[in-house]
C-alpha cells in the first residue's frame, strides 16, 4: 500500500501496486439501471455465473473435487453450499456453531451423500454442545415430526490435545443439560452421535494448534484415548500469506519454506500407521498444498481454502487460477464535502477492515485515491465521480464482508435479461446463550420474497421485466 500525506490525514493508494490485479470491466458486472434505482446501498451481491466459473477453476487446479474441502466461513448460505455440492464437494470446513448448524440442515434428506464436516475450530463448554447438538439434528432430525434417522454425515472437530478430545467425544455421547432447561431454544433430542477428532498442529501461525515437534506424542496419546474416534491430522498453514509477501511473490520460495512442514505432517503420519485424513491449506497455500508429491501419493489429503469461491483482493493474488470476483459491495456516493473528494456509503459496516487498507478496488477505475474508512463513511480522491453515482466494491477480505450482511442479491443471467433473487446469509454472528434456538433455515427461506425471481432487461436492450417464482 502507498501510503501518502495530504493536509495531516493519511490516504491510501485505490489500487495497490502488491496486488496483481486487472481493471474489471465494469460492464461484466453492472446491473440494470431499473435494478440499481431499487437496490439499498450498501449491498451484498453475487454474481452466480462468476461464482460457478470460481468454482469449476479451483477443483480443476486440485485435481478434483475429492481433494477440496472448502470452509463455508466464506458464504454462510445455503444456495452457495448446494452449488459446491452440484460441482461434486463432499466435504466441508466450518467454524461456528451457526455454520455447523446451516451444514447439518442443509445436508440432511439429501441423496448424494456422504458428506464430511470438520469443524475446524477448537470448541469448548457451552458452543461445543451446540456443534453436538447440531450433529444430533443432522442424524435425528425431529422424532415427533416423524424424521428418519439418516447417517449421511459424519462430524469431527480439531482439537490439540487430550483433554480437548475427549470432551469432543464426551459431547457426542451426552446432552449438555445446558441445552435442556425449557424455554425458546431448548434442545430436546438427547441421542449419542460420533463426534471425531483431527489433531490440530500448529505449522508456525502460533493461533491454535499443538505444538510441531509435540505432535506426534500427542496424536498417539488421543488416539490411545478415544480409539476410533480419532480420524485424521489438521495442519493450518495460514502464514504463507505472509510468507508469500515476504518473499514478493515467489512461489518457489514458499513452497521451500512449506514443503518441509509437509514432509513432517507426513512422517508423523507414518508412524501413526499412514491412515489419517490429511487437511491442509487455507487460500495462500493451496497450490503449494497441491504440489507436493507426498501429499497428492497419500491419496487421503485435502485443502481447505474457502475464500476462493467467492475471490477478494488478497485471493486473487494469493492463488493464481484465474478467479474473479463472485461478491462485490454495491455501494452510492452520497456526498461531495470538498473539492475533488466524494464519500461512497460503504464503511467497515459494510467492507471488512481486519485485512488493513485498501478496504476495497473500485470495478472500472483506476484514477483514484481511497482515504481511510469510518462506520459508514468511504472518502475518495477521484475526478471521475459525481453524487449519486453506483459504484461496484471488491472487497479485500471476502469473508468477514459476507458476515456483515444478512442478506445478499443473487444474479443469474449472461444474456439481455438479468434475473434476480434475494438470499440469506444464515450463519452471520453467533448465539448468545447456550440453549437459544439454533438457526431454522426453512423458516428463514420460507417467505415468499425468497421464492420470487424478477427479471430486468440488461441497459441497452428491448426486453421488458418479467417476474417469476420457484
Amino acid at each position: 500500500v502507498v501510503h501518502t500525506c495530504a493536509k495531516s490525514r493519511s490516504i491510501l493508494r485505490g489500487v495497490d501496486p502488491a496486488m496483481a490485479v486487472t481493471a474489471w470491466q465494469l460492464a461484466r458486472f453492472k446491473l440494470p439501471t431499473a435494478l440499481e434505482q431499487r437496490l439499498c446501498t450498501p449491498s451484498l451481491v453475487i454474481y452466480a455465473d462468476v461464482l460457478r466459473q470460481n468454482v469449476e477453476r479451483v477443483i480443476k487446479a486440485c485435481g478434483g473435487a475429492q481433494r477440496w474441502q472448502p470452509h463455508i466461513k466464506t458464504v454462510k448460505s445455503k444456495q452457495i453450499i448446494e452449488e459446491l455440492i452440484s460441482s461434486g464437494v463432499k466435504q466441508f470446513k466450518c467454524a461456528t456453531s451457526r455454520e455447523a448448524e446451516l451444514l447439518g440442515q442443509t445436508l440432511r434428506g439429501r441423496g448424494d451423500g456422504p458428506f464430511e464436516v470438520v469443524v475446524s475450530y477448537p470448541h469448548t463448554g457451552p458452543t461445543l454442545a451446540r456443534i453436538a447438538a447440531a450433529a444430533r439434528a443432522c442424524r435425528y432430525g425431529n422424532a415427533s415430526d416423524g424424521d428418519a434417522e439418516e447417517d449421511i454425515v459424519s462430524w469431527a472437530v480439531i482439537v490439540e490435545d487430550v483433554a480437548g478430545a475427549r470432551e469432543v467425544v464426551e459431547a457426542g455421547r451426552t446432552l449438555n443439560p445446558l441445552l435442556n432447561k425449557g424455554g425458546l431454544g431448548s434442545f430436546d433430542e438427547d441421542r449419542p452421535v460420533a463426534l471425531d477428532v483431527y489433531l490440530d498442529i500448529n505449522p508456525g501461525m502460533n493461533r491454535t494448534g499443538c505444538p510441531l515437534d509435540r505432535a506426534l506424542a500427542t496424536a498417539r496419546s488421543i488416539r490411545e484415548a478415544v480409539g476410533e474416534r480419532f480420524s485424521g491430522l489438521h495442519m493450518y498453514d495460514g502464514h504463507a500469506g505472509g510468507l508469500l509477501k515476504e518473499h514478493r511473490g515467489d512461489r518457489s520460495k514458499l513452497d521451500a519454506a512449506l514443503f518441509p512442514l509437509y514432509d513432517r505432517l507426513l512422517e508423523i503420519d507414518s508412524a501413526l500407521g499412514a491412515t489419517c485424513t490429511l487437511i491442509t491449506a487455507g487460500t495462500p497455500a493451496l497450490l503449494s498444498s497441491i504440489a507436493h508429491a507426498g501429499l497428492a501419493a497419500t491419496g487421503r489429503h485435502r485443502v481447505s481454502a474457502g475464500t476462493i469461491v467467492l475471490g477478494d483482493l488478497r485471493s486473487f493474488d494469493e492463488c493464481p487460477v484465474g478467479l474473479e470476483p463472485a461478491a462485490v459491495v454495491v455501494s452510492r456516493c452520497v456526498s461531495n464535502p470538498t473539492e475533488g473528494v466524494y464519500t461512497l456509503d460503504a464503511g467497515v459496516k459494510a467492507l471488512a477492515a481486519d485485512a488493513g487498507d485498501p478496504l476495497c478496488q473500485i470495478i472500472g477505475k483506476t484514477d483514484y485515491t481511497l482515504r481511510k474508512a469510518s462506520e459508514e463513511h468511504l472518502p475518495v480522491e477521484c475526478a471521475s465521480i459525481t453524487k449519486g453515482d453506483v459504484l461496484y466494491l471488491v472487497p479485500k477480505h471476502i469473508c468477514p464482508t459476507v458476515n456483515l450482511a444478512e442478506t445478499a442479491l443473487w444474479i443469474e443471467g449472461d444474456g439481455e435479461q438479468v434475473e434476480r433473487r434475494r438470499v440469506n446469509v444464515h450463519a452471520r454472528a453467533h448465539p448468545l446463550l447456550a440453549n437459544d434456538r439454533p438457526i431454522d433455515v426453512k423458516a428463514l427461506d420460507s417467505s415468499l420474497c425468497y421464492d420470487t425471481w424478477d427479471s430486468f432487461p440488461r441497459d441497452g436492450t428491448s426486453s421488458s421485466r418479467k417476474r417469476r417464482r420457484g
